[in-house]
């Protein structure tokens, strides 16, 4: 067995606790103040938008112009959200789900 982990092995608990919440607390330090992980700095730094999850995103690869009919309609991004809910209720029948 090697020294390092003898020594780990041999630390008191309350020792463990205070290494333990001292890694704790730099992880979440480094979550909160990093934009990027340690795995995706380098990425990131040439220009490639990195993930903060390990999920494909469909719709970031997706372009509207794609998906979008002609004659589709489009709510404006300026209006509220009860001027979207007014219209989706008084146009049911343009809808296309």
């Amino acid at each position: 067995m090697g020294s390092t982990l003898g020594q780990i092995l041999r630390i008191s608990s309350y020792e463990r606790k205070i290494l333990l919440a001292a890694c704790t607390a730099s992880y979440f330090v480094s979550y909160f103040l990093m934009e990027n992980t340690i795995m995706t700095e380098k990425i990131a730094r040439r220009g490639v938008r990195t993930p903060h999850a390990y999920q494909p995103d469909t719709l970031e690869k997706v372009a509207v112009k794609r998906v979008l009919q002609d004659n589709s309609t489009v709510i404006s991004c300026d209006a509220t959200i009860e001027e979207a809910q007014e219209w989706l209720l008084n146009n049911k029948d343009q809808q296309q789900n």
